[in-house]
């Protein structure tokens, strides 16, 4: 649609010693950080508000307001209400909170290459209800993953049959499939040409001096120069390091030059330019570090762009790491762009007074989500059942070494352990103390079948997959929910009286959650789903626990009994 094909542009910017600046790379085939600066503004402008506001910095809210205004322009079917998706690769991938974070922002659907489906050469999202056509898909995964069916198979990130549908002109997918072609450095020693050619001008700004293997005197002058400069393949593929001449061996640097006369034209080499040093904290003091500066900009439907008025500050670890990036445990920084005066206040536009139809959103929810909540709904309520048995015999066993008398114990050790409940005499171990290890072990040990700690990873397993449903909120108690069972230090293990407290937390923090979602979630689609889950797992939890306890144990069974009203909260009430 309107002839666009590279809706997302993304450029990193050197900054050179002797204050110049240069561009090292350009970024077309799903620049990624957008949503990083974005929330990187949120946290500093609260951190800092009153240094925010002294240094009058250009807000970043216009920019992702006109990105979203256009986006449903590109749709290639005249409809009211376009629908438009992200497509993530999942959450397995390194970038998949970006994801989540622009989704939410957006207000767009986050799907992955299961989500969609394409029949009769249109794209369908997948959904509990029916499927829905989408019509803008805004990838985040490579565009040679995109259709396993024509490109690279092998996985389900991308959505089969992409392509014909592409072809057909039935999707707009952006950045277009292909525009990643000219993310290549290959292209770089041509842009000064290419722009005087197209252009009739000179590049605004110079690209790193860059040599391209393919050509005759590219090749001679990197086999000369080797030693200063930095080769990268000409189409690199994820967790590809450049190489450094000057740190190759004689050996390494025979290797490499026997590669580039093998194959020239797969590898370009760039001049070693050292960028310019910033301060970046390392726990209490302050060190060195380069720093590239990625920025963004959008094409309006008009063909005109829209440039972010600031970026996405990468840094390297220290100042003798030259590899620039985070995914390789480097940081990020925030990006203003100061005005001297202050900034006028930015009015959107007038709404529009045409009526509109209201809707829920519950026709969206991909069935790969639904089936995510239901088994987070049951799992959230297995560790709520299985923290309750935990503490309840915590608090009879912490101070009493006689288990003689407590036949509620073993009793209630069958239903954590499925019935499977390990003598006491093994290990050699007294009977108390093999009570208190299998105790810990049922709590921390994530390996241990059955233990609350797997089942909090599977917590966060699940809700890490639909990160972009959740509130803020919510998150948060998400997030201390998962973490309420950490395991501290080695030099500081947990006894019976610490795993206690663990315990009251994580019911504090279960109660939160049940608290948030009944009082604050919308009653849609997603909440009952998790309701589901969450009222089956404790009708399956209550039937076994019943059915272990009621009737095995013909003396001293009213312990047993008080033992069972104090795990279902109700010894207050039978009091009563």
């Amino acid at each position: 649609p309107h002839g666009i094909y590279l809706h997302l542009y993304g450029a990193d910017l050197g900054r050179l010693p002797d204050g110049t600046w240069c561009v090292c790379r350009d970024r077309t085939q799903a620049p990624a950080g957008p949503a990083y600066s974005l929330e990187n503004r949120f946290i500093v402008s609260r951190t800092l508000p009153d240094l925010f506001r002294d240094c009058h910095a250009e807000r970043l809210a216009p920019f992702f307001r006109t990105w979203r205004e256009s986006l449903p322009q590109f749709a290639p079917r005249a409809v009211d209400t376009p629908r438009l998706v992200v497509l993530s690769p999942g959450a397995e991938h390194e970038s998949y909170f970006e994801h989540a974070y622009l989704a939410r922002y957006l207000g767009y659907t986050l799907v992955e290459g299961e989500d969609l489906t394409v029949r009769d050469g249109a794209v369908y999202l997948k959904t509990v209800s029916r499927l829905h056509p989408v019509d803008v898909i805004l990838r985040r995964i490579d565009d040679r993953v995109a259709d396993p069916l024509e490109l690279e198979g092998g996985g389900f990130v991308g959505v089969t049959g992409l392509l014909e549908a592409v072809r057909q002109r039935r999707v707009t997918v952006i950045n277009a499939l292909g525009s990643g072609v000219a993310h290549s450095p290959a292209l770089l020693p041509f842009l000064p040409a290419l722009c005087r050619d197209l252009l009739g001008e000179e590049l605004l700004l110079p690209s790193i001096p860059t040599l391209w293997c393919g050509q005759p005197e590219g090749l001679a002058q990197v086999e000369q120069r080797l030693s200063s400069m930095v080769l990268e393949p000409c189409f690199a593929r994820a967790g590809q390091d450049p190489i450094f001449g000057d740190r190759l061996t004689r050996r390494q640097r025979t290797e490499v030059l026997d590669m580039l006369r093998e194959q020239p034209a797969a590898w370009v080499a760039q001049e070693r330019v050292g960028l310019a040093t910033m301060p970046l904290l390392s726990g209490d003091r302050l060190t060195l570090g380069h720093g590239v500066l990625r920025t963004f900009g959008i094409v309006r439907p008009d063909g005109g762009w829209e440039i972010m008025p600031g970026g996405l500050v990468r840094t390297s670890t220290d100042v003798r790491n030259l590899l620039v990036s985070v995914e390789r445990s480097g940081g990020s920084k925030d990006c203003w762009i100061v005005s001297t005066t202050p900034l006028a206040a930015t009015v959107p536009a007038p709404a529009s007074v045409e009526s509109i139809e209201l809707r829920r959103g519950d026709g969206d929810m991909p069935s790969r989500v639904a089936d995510t909540l239901y088994w987070l709904g049951r799992y959230i309520e297995r560790s709520e059942s299985t923290a309750r048995i935990l503490r309840s015999l915590l608090i009879r066993t912490m101070d009493r070494t006689d288990l003689e008398v407590l036949p509620e114990v073993p009793v209630l050790m069958r239903v954590l352990t499925g019935g499977k409940a390990r003598p006491s005499e093994e290990d050699g171990l007294p009977p108390w103390e093999r009570l208190q290890h299998d105790l810990l072990a049922l709590s921390l040990q994530p390996r241990r079948a059955g233990s609350l700690k797997k089942w909090l990873n599977d917590i966060g397993r699940l809700s890490l997959r639909v990160r972009d449903r959740w509130t803020p909120d919510a998150w948060r108690v998400l997030t201390q929910l998962t973490s309420a069972m950490h395991q501290p230090s080695p030099d500081r293990p947990v006894d019976s009286s610490r795993l206690l407290l663990l315990l009251n937390r994580l019911m504090l923090h279960l109660a939160a959650f049940s608290g948030l979602a009944y009082e604050n979630m919308t009653r849609n689609l997603e909440l009952r789903i998790t309701d589901i889950g969450r009222r089956m797992e404790r009708a399956l939890q209550m039937i076994e626990l019943l059915d272990v306890t009621l009737g095995r144990t013909a003396a001293r069974e009213s312990t047993v009994l008080e033992a069972l009203l104090e795990i279902g909260d109700s010894a207050i009430t039978y009091r009563q």
